[in-house]
């Protein structure tokens, strides 16, 4: 009879926690742009509705400034916490969650950090500065939009959206490379043969739950001859 020996915890290598630094780098990064989205909510939603001459439109520049920053800000917020999420996992050797990691990553990259560099001031003060003829905003609403947000906002999105694709990228490597693919590696059990009874088991007497045989009176062997004693 065989027993399973327990295995030996593995010792995680550098690799590994490069490539969780470098995730939790992209989480920072995915965390200051949704702050800064959140932000600038109320002065872009001021400037539309100042730029908006008809009264019928009144609520709609904070409508739009909600939708637009506050719906991506809830986007990064959400990106932020699944990438904190699969740092830990990763840290814990979990297969799955280094899988997961090279799919999520690149994709919260594109998805938040290239949205969220292309929604800048630039963008919509250049916008605004042509023709938006069958578009639901006038050039005056789509340039207010760049003019209502903060002088820091775009530099400090860019540099955010930098520093998300270099975390993304880092930990992509780093978990990639051969060391880290030890690490994640599932372990097999080694079996041991057994000497001796199993852990557990009594070592005298009889099993649990059996009774023991009945005794026997014992004669003496071998017999003695010539019987001692008076005859009978």
């Amino acid at each position: 009879m065989a027993y399973p020996v327990p295995s030996m915890r593995r010792r995680r290598p550098a690799s590994v926690a490069v490539g969780v630094a470098m995730l939790l780098l992209a989480t920072v990064a995915l965390a200051v742009l949704a702050i800064s989205q959140f932000l600038i909510i109320n002065p872009v939603g001021q400037a539309v509705e100042a730029a908006s001459t008809d009264t019928q439109e009144e609520g709609f520049g904070t409508f739009l400034a909600a939708v637009l920053f506050g719906g991506g800000g809830a986007l990064n917020a959400l990106a932020a916490v699944v990438l904190a999420l699969l740092a830990g996992f990763d840290l814990a050797g979990k297969r799955a969650a280094r899988v997961m990691t090279w799919i999520v990553a690149p994709l919260s990259a594109i998805c938040c950090g290239c949205a969220s560099a292309i929604y800048s001031e630039y963008l919509f003060t250049a916008a605004g500065a042509g023709t938006t003829t069958g578009q639901d905003l006038s050039p005056e609403q789509t340039a207010a939009i760049g003019e209502g947000m903060p002088d820091w906002y775009s530099p400090a999105a860019l540099v955010a959206v930098g520093l998300l694709w270099i975390g993304v990228l880092g930990a992509i490597i780093a978990l990639a490379v051969p060391s880290a693919n030890e690490y994640f590696r599932k372990q097999v059990q080694t079996w041991l043969p057994a000497y001796g009874p199993p852990p557990g088991y009594p070592t005298e007497g009889y099993p649990p739950g059996y009774p023991p045989p009945p005794q026997y009176p014992q004669q003496p062997y071998p017999p003695q001859w010539p019987p001692t004693g008076p005859p009978q």
